[in-house]
């Protein structure tokens, strides 16, 4: 599914959790600049915690990507990959700022 998909799907899904949309994207985007401002500080539990949290929501707004991108960054951090870390932080901003009405 891709975001345009999303979007489109956001328009049927149910009004109560369409309205929880705009602070839901706000959150991620805080936790973009929350994984940077962790990684720098090698604080992979913490990075894993919020990975882990995306994992679970991403699918329920009807963003399956962020579902995706928490699990792999939650895996990365568990095993404390720096690399694989840095390029998933860098797909979680473009997807996060695609996410933007």
């Amino acid at each position: 599914m891709t975001l345009e998909t999303a979007a489109l799907a956001a328009e049927q899904m149910d009004p109560a959790i369409r309205a929880l949309l705009p602070n839901y994207i706000r959150r991620r985007e805080s936790d973009v600049e929350t994984i940077a401002l962790l990684m720098s500080r090698k604080d992979f539990q913490e990075v894993g915690r919020l990975a882990h949290n995306m994992r679970g929501s991403g699918a329920a707004y009807g963003y399956p990507r962020i579902t995706e991108l928490g699990g792999l960054i939650e895996e990365a951090a568990s095993s404390q990959d720096v690399d694989a870390l840095t390029a998933l932080a860098e797909e979680l901003d473009i997807c996060v700022k695609q996410m933007r009405p």
